[in-house]
């Protein structure tokens, strides 16, 4: 048995946000659906309007963008509740962040069901240090690259900022919150390939502590 192979895969392959909400989504109603499809493309033409002029439908855009968050926490909630047990009866982390509880609980589950108990774990804990000092490497590679693009934008919004009537500082600003709004969540649900490793490495010290 491979081990490792199990390890990353009950990761990548089932704990990862996307896996989540694409469950969440499948195991809902068809109300619920036709609920977040909604709200979706009340996001999707409301930020469409805004940017051809109309600032009131950045309210709408908000509006719409929380209906649909709101209802996908919930939708999910009663998944992992359904499906993972209680997050509050496990080694479950003790945030939501990311939606870390609800995800181990998937890891948990499904190294389980490969019978991977917490020996297979601690074999595998110097492979994890290994990729993230890969990782770490690779990423110092592109630290030069990514101060440099920051300081071009940097330079090239203070020039165009000098050039803004007072009209266009305030549309510019809210064109600034309504980006914020469509890609805080994105930036969420692409953690950073680092983020991710130090993930594996905290879940599988939440097995091995709760199942030893």
């Amino acid at each position: 048995m491979n081990s490792w192979k199990s390890i990353w895969e009950s990761y990548y392959n089932v704990a990862k946000t996307k896996k989540l909400l694409a469950e969440s989504f499948r195991s809902s109603t068809i109300v619920d659906k036709i609920y977040l499809l909604f709200t979706f493309f009340g996001v999707v033409i409301s930020g469409y309007i805004h940017f051809n002029g109309s600032p009131w439908a950045l309210f709408l855009l908000a509006v719409s963008e929380v209906g649909f968050l709101l209802k996908l926490r919930k939708l999910k909630d009663d998944l992992i509740l359904n499906e993972y047990g209680d997050p509050n009866l496990s080694q479950a982390p003790p945030d939501s962040d990311n939606n870390k509880d609800s995800r181990y609980l998937m890891f948990k589950k499904s190294l389980q069901s490969k019978s991977i108990n917490s020996s297979h774990v601690k074999d595998c804990e110097y492979l994890i240090d290994l990729k993230v000092d890969m990782a770490m490497t690779e990423g110092l590679r592109l630290k030069g690259f990514n101060s440099l693009a920051v300081g071009i934008v940097i330079g090239f919004l203070g020039a165009v900022w000098r050039g803004l009537t007072f009209d266009s500082l305030i549309y510019m600003g809210l064109a600034i919150l309504l980006i914020g709004l469509i890609t805080i969540p994105i930036i969420i649900f692409f953690p950073t390939r680092i983020e991710q490793l130090k993930e594996i490495k905290y879940f599988m010290a939440l097995y091995c502590r709760e199942i030893q």
